[in-house]
């Protein structure tokens, strides 16, 4: 039977399958609805229950395309065409959550692009640190990995300094992902990037050159 990714049970490190379809779009809830349920205390069935019914998701490209645009601009490497968008607000925070997910054709390369904005100061400051910290175990954990060598960049974001983290390894079956994560600033709120992607279709330099294009 399959696992309803708003269901309390679903797995919220579960990192993507391989196939072509909505793995993307499930992907980036389970990681979304852990990290809401970090900033909501609590909320329990009723809180999926009104999660579900306030999720806007949007499929179409352009619409897709746009709500990226609306969180940063980033040059993603070829390849990686935008799938969904799911926006909702957080209930007891007065904040909103938007996330937007990528995907190549084959379905093994994921991208994933999710922004916190609004409430109070106090919210603000405990969605940085949740997303920071949610950036950083995601990026150890989207795949099981072996043989992992990694490396971090800092850069400059919205006027402020931001570290992302490359990975690179190999998963069960022995082929090699590049994975890189990190959190940043945005004009709303802040934001988190989440990629994976096979190591025999991209190169470092080329995930590099997508952060470094962050603006």
């Amino acid at each position: 039977m399959a696992m309803d990714p708003m269901d309390p049970n679903f797995p919220s490190q579960a990192y993507p399958p391989r196939k072509q379809g909505g793995s993307g779009l499930l992907w980036g809830l389970g990681i979304g609805c852990g990290l809401v349920l970090l900033l909501c205390c609590g909320g329990g069935v009723a809180f999926f229950v009104y999660a579900r019914n306030m999720m806007d998701i949007k499929n179409d490209p352009a619409e897709v395309t746009a709500q990226a645009k609306g969180i940063v601009q980033i040059d993603l490497p070829d390849g990686l065409k935008p799938q969904s968008s799911v926006s909702m607000k957080i209930p007891f925070v007065g904040a909103r959550m938007i996330m937007v997910m990528y995907q190549t054709d084959d379905g093994t390369g994921h991208a994933m692009l999710m922004e916190m904005s609004g409430g109070d100061a106090a919210a603000e400051a405990q969605m940085r640190a949740q997303l920071e910290a949610q950036a950083q175990q995601q990026g150890a954990s989207q795949m099981q990995l072996t043989d992992v060598e990694s490396r971090t960049i800092d850069l400059q974001v919205a006027g402020e300094p931001a570290t992302f983290e490359i990975r690179k390894g190999k998963d069960s079956a022995g082929v090699e992902y590049i994975q890189a994560s990190g959190s940043f600033k945005t004009q709303a709120g802040r934001g988190t990037l989440l990629l994976q992607v096979r190591a025999d279709q991209y190169t470092e330099e080329q995930i590099e050159d997508s952060l470094r294009s962050i603006q």
